[in-house]
């Protein structure tokens, strides 16, 4: 989950110098927004991690099945604003490992208005070629498996009149309008963006809109109503599948200018079914007069590290921040199993960055 121009109480002209942007750079997990993320999402869905650049935040999530075969969790993100010394444009980054299959999610706000199309696509290639640590390996942005690019990209409907624009969205006629739109014109003539590829679109400009209303803002600035909010994709063409379920805009969101876009895929990674896990949590027959006692062991190819932990949690835990309680994991040469009592538990590894062991409920 992407969102831009999060509002904070202390402005960021007052917080342009270097030691006062850390309030604003950050893994995003103590921020309100981040939190009322969580509480909103399916419970069948745990927070993996998070990352913010003063307005822009991106949440990623993941299916409680899926955390044991999650590894190598990375993220960072890159200024753009002011030539990029200023965090009010730039994007977040977060790539993490499936089995052997890299993905790798970018959140952008780049630069605005019709007339700074050039800027946006030399922003585009700072972000692609910014380099992100993974397994202990330096990789750019363009290089991961399956990489979904998206946020307010800026891009603006261009050389038609504003009300001529707006006719055309009452008649539904987006496909003329998308043939005057700055990305996808860039995408065909292969200026920019040539090894995305977007779903097509059938839902009306998400820009610009007054607040709290269904009506467009064609005021005195002349904002051309425009596909500012975008989802793109990109994938190798060998061995994997990338294929878009659903495309489309929430037009019931009328809390700001923007009207927020969502899609699904379908994806293939490489085989994990049966991937033995890297920590395993042993079942035990519970006894309600007794503590239940939990035995685990590691594989002996697991890179553990002094500050892996494990977590106890309740059943409806939504992020790996919400342990009843956890203690510092003993080391495979110091113990080859431990015992904790609890009724769910998570192995988390410091050097993955994500839990890399779930075990059932008991």
């Amino acid at each position: 989950i992407g969102v831009m121009e999060i509002r904070n109480r202390q402005s960021f002209h007052q917080a342009r110098h270097s030691d006062q942007l850390s309030a604003f750079e950050s893994d995003g997990s103590q921020q309100p927004s981040h939190q009322k993320l969580n509480s909103i999402c399916l419970t069948h869905l745990k927070y993996v991690q998070s990352t913010r650049l003063v307005g822009i935040l991106l949440n990623i999530y993941i299916r409680k099945n899926l955390l044991p075969h999650l590894i190598c969790c990375s993220k960072d993100w890159i200024r753009l604003g002011l030539f990029g010394i200023w965090g009010n444009k730039g994007a977040n980054i977060c790539t993490f490992k499936i089995g052997g299959t890299n993905i790798c999610f970018v959140n952008t706000h780049l630069s605005a208005h019709e007339h700074q199309d050039k800027e946006r696509l030399i922003e585009y290639s700072k972000i692609m070629y910014h380099s992100i640590e993974l397994e202990e390996n330096t990789q750019f942005v363009i290089d991961q498996n399956y990489l979904f690019f998206f946020g307010d990209l800026n891009f603006r409907v261009e050389n038609l009149d504003i009300f001529y624009v707006k006719d055309l969205i009452d008649r539904g006629e987006f496909k003329f309008i998308m043939e005057n739109d700055q990305l996808q014109k860039s995408i065909s003539k292969e200026k920019c963006f040539s090894l995305f590829k977007e779903d097509a679109i059938n839902f009306p400009p998400t820009y610009k809109f007054k607040l709290n209303s269904d009506d467009y803002d064609l005021s005195k600035k002349n904002r051309v109503p425009s596909y500012c909010d975008r989802v793109l994709y990109k994938i190798p063409k060998d061995d994997f599948f990338c294929s878009p379920l659903i495309y489309n805009h929430i037009p019931s969101f009328k809390q700001s200018d923007h009207r927020p876009v969502f899609a699904s895929f379908e994806i293939r990674t490489l085989d994990f079914q049966n991937d033995e896990h890297a920590v395993k949590f042993l079942k035990i027959a519970a006894n309600s007069d007794q503590d239940l006692e939990i035995n685990y062991q590691i594989k002996n190819s697991c890179n553990t590290h002094i500050l892996d932990w494990i977590g106890v949690y309740d059943a409806s835990f939504k992020s790996t921040e919400d342990y009843v309680t956890y203690v510092w994991a003993p080391r495979i040469e110091e113990l080859e199993e431990s015992k904790l009592n609890c009724h769910e538990k998570g192995y988390f590894s410091y050097n993955n960055n994500c839990l890399i062991g779930m075990s059932s409920i008991i």
